[in-house]
């Protein structure tokens, strides 16, 4: 009973625990997107024409900021015509601003805006896959899966030498009739 109750105990936290964790995992790797996705915007250089759209004039090397994360970079022009990529960048989809999932990626957007006038010039899309996050979030729940287990297995020992210590002086006291 004692082990029964600790396994349910165990399975509600370890369920709670996992779940909250997952999504801090998950929302940490979309702060990365983000602070990524912002990082290119800012080195982007944008051209102000009088009565016509921005244009890009100086762009990052893509290459060099995908390559560490084995990401996807590509750089749109205001009417979503492709600019630039990374080498070997993968289809993205249509750029929208924010964070959505692509296939197997995650896709952080952003609109490239003219410093001068506000007014749009194109966007930004980095791309990494969700493997990573999701590997680690399978070990998270491995971990607590074995910590489960363990804690049930140590709760049904302790419950046992519980018992038997408990049963000593009755087990004695009925032997002891028993003579």
């Amino acid at each position: 009973a004692s082990a029964g109750l600790t396994l349910a105990i165990l399975l509600v936290f370890g369920g709670v625990i996992g779940y909250l964790a997952g999504e801090r995992i998950r929302d940490d790797f979309d702060r990365e997107l983000r602070g990524a996705v912002r990082t290119l915007v800012e080195e982007v250089r944008i051209l102000d024409r009088p009565l016509a759209t921005p244009v890009i004039t100086r762009r990052p090397s893509l290459d060099a900021f995908a390559g560490p994360n084995d990401a996807s970079v590509k750089i749109y022009d205001a009417s979503g015509r492709l600019e630039d990529e990374s080498s070997g960048a993968l289809q993205l989809g249509p750029p929208v601003v924010g964070i959505e999932d692509i296939g197997s990626m995650r896709v952080a957007t952003a609109a490239l805006e003219s410093t001068g006038t506000s007014e749009l010039a194109g966007f930004v899309q980095y791309a990494r896959s969700n493997h990573q996050v999701d590997s680690t979030i399978a070990r998270l729940w491995l971990f607590i899966a074995a910590g489960i287990i363990g804690g049930t297995l140590l709760a049904s020992l302790a419950g046992l030498a519980i018992a038997d210590r408990a049963m000593r002086p009755i087990a004695s006291l009925t032997a002891l009739a028993r003579d």
